[in-house]
Order: structure tokens, then sequence, then C-alpha cells
């Protein structure tokens, strides 16, 4: 028996792709978080996911020695046509949830990055400036280098989102890209296995629930699909086919109605846009301050200071916050190197087990040791989450480009004197929820003496 070598490759890349999620990744890179990648989301997503394949499969070998349903007008249709609506239909889905449900608003860090970046690459720049003041506006995913400030990401989406920024419409550009993934689809799969697996294969991902909501994101589950559904026999194509329209009812009558009521109602500050409120206030040359919990202050200032994100992260999810605080402030007044940081940083990790979360505090990631005396500093922190935050990085990327004459940053408190230098002349706001109701949305306020912001000392 001749052994294909193509075929033996594919196996146990297979084989490594079903362990890979088995294996402690977290515990082996020195995070606090322990266990298999998967446990948090079996219940969630994976028993599910296994009943239904399973129950589908039954189902579609139950049905297999019927006929295939036969549609002659479909037979007769140009795949031209066929292909062209279902691509159409695909990006006014993808367009209407993300109007309805995500508010034209970017919801994750790395579309946050990537709309930062475009920014740059919209001005004809292939990065951003270096920040006047780093701590005030790095966010997660982005990098400072010696040609600027730019995402971590490669520029091939990135320079989509600046094509429709140019546009005023860089929140279609992902409905466009599910379209236009249906066409790619079908093309790909005529070409490996013909019209048959390319129609079934175009079909299913153009109504897939999960294109839906993250626009191109399926190709990996549906390539799938169309491999298994390379099966000669009647029998073996009736059986995928069913179980295909089974997982997919699951997915959309089940799964789907969750995940967008999710999306709808969490995170509320996501769905609003400050920057048409300042622009119906007729703010021209405007600098807003964005109150941001303490650990993300924490954060942007090691980033500042020139830890790598990787050491930062790392830190943060194991180090007390007070004990980070009191590093950061001397690590910037006795000017210390990245290097000096940190070390201090891996010598404070290996020092100590993590410090636990603090229960039912308003940001779930802080760490405190409860016994711990703090210094007032860390008090006045505390007594500044107390009174609400909200999210910088949805708005970083509004404000990166200065000529805009709009400038989201973080509020930096008693060190805002030199943000406020760096901007002299512009009017100063405020963008954060009221003391009274600090679960409340953010909201925009003047200020009338910005030096130092009110009422949070």
């Amino acid at each position: 028996m001749t052994v294909r070598p193509a075929r033996v490759t594919w196996r146990v890349i297979g084989a490594l792709l079903l362990v890979f999620p088995l294996l402690p990744w977290p515990d082996w890179s020195g995070a606090p978080d322990t266990g298999p990648l998967w446990a948090p989301q079996f219940s969630a997503w994976g028993l599910g996911a296994l009943v239904t394949a399973v129950a589908a499969l039954g189902v579609g070998r139950l049905l297999a020695g019927k006929r295939p349903l036969r549609i002659p007008w479909l037979r007769g249709l140009r795949p031209v046509w066929y292909v062209g609506t279902l691509a159409m239909l695909a990006t006014c889905a993808s367009a209407a949830i993300a109007v309805a449900v995500f508010q034209r608003n970017p919801h994750n860090p790395d579309e946050m990055a990537q709309l930062l970046h475009a920014r740059a690459l919209g001005t004809g720049a292939l990065a951003l400036p270096v920040p006047d003041v780093p701590a005030a506006f790095l966010i997660m995913q982005t990098w400072v280098t010696d040609a600027g400030w730019v995402s971590q990401y490669p520029p091939g989406h990135t320079v989509l989102l600046a094509a429709g920024l140019l546009a005023r419409a860089a929140w279609l550009i992902n409905p466009l890209m599910s379209g236009a993934s249906v066409i790619l689809l079908y093309l790909l799969a005529r070409s490996l296995y013909g019209r048959r697996v390319a129609a079934t294969a175009r079909f299913y991902f153009a109504i897939a629930p999960v294109l839906i909501l993250l626009t191109a994101r399926g190709w990996h589950w549906l390539l799938a699909t169309a491999r298994i559904a390379r099966l000669q026999s009647v029998n073996g194509v009736a059986t995928v086919l069913t179980a295909g329209a089974v997982v997919w009812i699951w997915g959309a009558l089940g799964v789907f109605p969750i995940r967008l009521g999710i999306y709808r109602d969490s995170l509320p500050s996501l769905k609003l846009h400050p920057e048409q409120e300042l622009t119906s206030l007729g703010a021209a040359r405007a600098v807003v301050l964005v109150s941001t919990s303490w650990g993300n202050r924490i954060i942007a200032d090691l980033w500042a200071l020139g830890v790598k994100p990787g050491t930062v992260e790392q830190a943060y999810r194991a180090v007390d916050a007070c004990t980070l605080q009191e590093l950061r402030e001397a690590a910037r007044h006795e000017r210390w190197s990245a290097a000096r940081i940190t070390e201090v940083l891996e010598q404070r990790m290996r020092e100590s087990v993590p410090a636990p979360l603090v229960a039912g505090w308003p940001d779930p990631t802080l760490r405190l040791w409860p016994d711990r005396r703090l210094g007032p500093a860390c008090e006045r922190e505390l007594r500044r989450d107390l009174q609400g935050f909200t999210l910088y990085e949805p708005l970083a990327w509004r404000g990166a480009v200065r000529e805009d004459g709009l400038v989201f940053a973080r509020d930096l408190y008693e060190r805002n004197g030199e943000l406020l230098a760096a901007y002299a002349g512009w009017d100063m706001w405020r963008y954060a929820p009221d003391p009274a109701d600090p679960d409340g949305p953010p909201a925009l306020r003047r200020m009338q003496s910005p030096g130092v912001t009110p009422a949070i000392q």
C-alpha cells in the first residue's frame, strides 16, 4: 500500500489542531491563569456543538436513502446571478447588524488598532507620529517603533479600512468583504472540487450566522465543509447537506439570537458617538479627556515608559496594583530605563504569588492584597474608580490625526499639564460618567479650568 505524504501531513496537522487546545499554554507562559484553553468555553460552545454535530450526522444518515431535492429553476440559474445574489444578501445582512447592533463602532481591540493605523495610511503616511504624551494615547495591539506609531497587524485589512475612512464609511468595509468572501469562496471551491461543492459551500457560507455577526471570519469551518462535501455518492452528499442544514438551524435559532442580544446589550458605551455630539455642539478644535480605570492608566504608563506589552500584561495579571503604582511613580521621577523597569517587574513577579482580584470592584481586573496598607496615591485612585470611568480604546482612532481638530486622550488628572500645554488654545472637554451615577453612560462636559480635572482629587 502506497502512503501519500500529503495525506499523512494533513492528518498530522489535524491531530495537532485537536491536541493544541488541550495543552495548558497559560500555565506554561507564566500567567496566573492555568488550565487548558477550552475549559472556560466548553459548556457554552463545545458541548452544544458536539451534540448538534452528532445529531445532525445521525439525521443525515437516516435521510441518506432519499433522493436529493431538485429545484429545476435553480438548476437553470446562471452561477453569476446566484452567487451575486447571495453576496448581496450577505452584505446587506452584515450591514444591518453593523448599524442596528454595533452602531457602526468597533467592538474589539483588533479593529480599534487597525482603524488607528488606517488613519495614518489615509493621510499618506505609513505610521502615525509618536504622541506628545504617550501615556494619554497608547492603546493595546499598537507599537511605538523607530518609524512611528503603528498597529501590530499586517497592513492588508488596514489599507481597506483607510479607503473606508476616506469615503467616510469605514464601518461598511467588513460587510462588503463578507459579500466578496461569498464570491471568492465559490471560485475557490469550484476550482478545487467542482460546481456542486461550490454551490453547497457558497450557500452555507452566505447564510451562516457567524458570517452575519463577524463578517468574513468563518472561512475555516466552511472550507472544511466544502472538503467533506467532496463525496461522490448520493448517500454521502445527502448526509452532509442534511447535517449542514441542521447545524445552520441550531445556529440561526439557538445561538444567533443569544449572541445578538449579548452584542446589543453589553458595553453600552461602545454604542455611543461623542464625536458627533461635539460636532453638533460646534466644537472645532477640542481635546476630550476620557476618564479611564486606574488599571488602564497603569498599563498605559508602563507602555509609555518603554516596557514591552507582553511584560506589562504579565505584571498586571500578577502584581498588586498599588505596587505597580509606586513602581511607575519611582520610574518616572528617577528616570529609570525600560530595562531596569522590566527587571524590577520580573523580580516582583518572582517574589510572590499573584495578588487576588478585588471582588465586586467596578474594574474586574484590579488586583490588591486585602491586608495591604494603602498610601494616599492608591486611595485617591480607588476613589476615582468609584466615581466612574469608561473605555478609551474605542475612541483613540477618532482623534489619531491632530489636523482633524478633534483629539481624544486619557485623563491623566494631576499629570494633564504636559498634555494641555501641547494643545494650548484648544477647547477642553471631559468624557466620563456623572459621579452621582458612576455606572451610567459617559457624557461630555466642557471644562472651565482645565489645569486638573475637577472633582476628582
